[in-house]
């Protein structure tokens, strides 16, 4: 009944007509003569509006934050299994451009805020405190409250994005205290900061907001293909044509792969397009990479299927590169950052090759920085795909070129990047 219901009372912003009812059946017609009949028990979202059938009474919730648009609410429900069962933003705060100062949470409770955005709009919901005053944590929800963005770092500030390029659209922001915080409440200022989504939209620059980066989406299931970690959502921010890249080569992968586990998204660039770090006062790579959401660091798809990051090497080594010496550890040590090629590795050449040859489909990828005793195993990998008709050589072409050292780069060394023990650098075009 459920699904014949949806077919027969598309979403509207009329108000039902019931026309007769039993004890567990509600029937009736919309004002453009439209049929409806369903079950005692069942709801529908029409537009805004709530519909349930209870006891053959047909009753309607105008203010129901659980229709998003159209479709079965029960249906919606089940789809949106990441949405927090104890969500209710219907006192939510509207918010819009600029700052809310002196703004508390409490406790085992959130405080909710409601922002109406316009079409071809990308915002910046910035939550600032200090940390050691209380743990805040954020959550960003679309208007049927299914999760898009988790922050919940261990430093000052929270900060999550709403991208919007095709309708007005609503969108909520959560802010709790983390469950294991001893303050009873803790204050913070919300900053709101609007950019028109604008093809012209110059590069990013440091204090800027920039139309052109996003957000990575929280990833809610392994189906998704990728992991992030919630506590480094602040440098997760890339350009719109960088996260389409990954989104669709981590998904495609996973679907050839049936049951691998997803690949970990390590550091890309903060939210206004600066190094990792940077606001520290330490950033955590060399200039001009990581800046302006053109490069990913991502783990390697591994044998043992440890995917999220991590060493690769059976061992690791530190030799005098082009640049110099062994870098000092700080501690009268020096950082191991070759694998050793005596050893073995446990990346998966087969998933990298396949992984890097969908990311080449985009035409966006400038160079791939990996390991130098990996490298080889990847492109014999792409070899065999190509062999197999499950790569055409022009990609295999491609990811051949992109994956060797780029000349000039101090830190190469024969086919293979220093410190990319335990992830790869993808580059993508300026």
């Amino acid at each position: 009944m459920r699904a014949a219901f949806a077919l027969l009372l598309a979403p509207s912003a009329c108000a039902p007509v019931p026309s007769s009812s039993s004890s567990d059946v509600c029937e009736g017609a919309l004002p453009d003569g439209r049929a409806f009949a369903f079950e005692d028990g069942e709801r529908f979202c029409d537009g805004t509006t709530l519909l349930e059938c209870e006891g053959g009474d047909l009753l309607s919730n105008p203010l129901s934050p659980e229709c998003s648009g159209g479709g079965d609410a029960d249906a919606d429900a089940d789809a949106d299994a990441d949405a927090d069962a104890d969500a209710d933003p219907v006192d939510a705060t509207p918010v819009g451009p600029g700052t809310l100062s002196d703004q508390q949470v409490v406790a085992g409770e959130s405080a909710w805020y409601r922002l109406d955005l316009a079409r071809g709009t990308h915002a910046m919901f910035e939550v600032l405190f200090p940390h050691g005053s209380g743990d805040i944590d954020v959550k960003l929800y679309d208007r049927g409250l299914g999760t898009l963005h988790i922050s919940e770092s261990a430093t000052d500030d929270e900060r999550v994005s709403a991208w919007n390029p095709d309708a007005d659209d609503t969108f909520y922001l959560e802010v709790f205290l983390w469950e294991g915080d001893p303050h009873p409440s803790a204050r913070f200022d919300l900053r709101v900061v609007e950019v028109p989504l604008d093809a012209s939209t110059p590069v990013c620059s440091a204090g800027a907001a920039c139309a052109q980066i996003r957000q990575l989406p929280a990833p809610l299931t392994d189906d998704a293909g990728f992991s992030a970690s919630s506590e480094r959502a602040a440098f997760h921010f890339m350009r719109h044509d960088v996260l389409q890249a990954l989104l669709y080569a981590t998904r495609e992968l996973r679907a050839a792969f049936p049951g691998t586990p997803p690949l970990g998204v390590l550091q890309v660039g903060d939210w206004l397009g600066r190094i990792p770090g940077v606001k520290e006062g330490a950033p955590w790579h060399p200039d001009y990479t990581h800046e302006n959401g053109f490069d990913m660091d991502l783990a390697y798809y591994r044998t043992d299927g440890e995917n999220g990051g991590g060493y690769v090497c059976e061992d690791e080594i530190c030799e005098v590169t082009e640049a110099g010496g062994c870098y000092d550890d700080g501690a009268g040590g020096s950082v191991d950052y070759f694998c050793d090629s005596g050893g073995g590795h446990q990346a998966d050449p087969e998933q990298m090759a396949a992984f890097l040859g969908l990311l080449m489909e985009s035409r966006i990828i400038r160079v791939v920085g990996a390991d130098r005793i990996i490298v080889p195993d990847i492109l014999a990998a792409a070899n065999v795909l190509v062999d197999e008709g499950r790569m055409t050589s022009g990609i295999r072409d491609d990811l051949h070129r992109k994956l060797e050292c780029p000349r000039g780069y101090d830190q190469c060394f024969s086919m293979g990047w220093a410190f990319h023990v335990h992830h790869i650098h993808v580059s993508t075009t300026r």
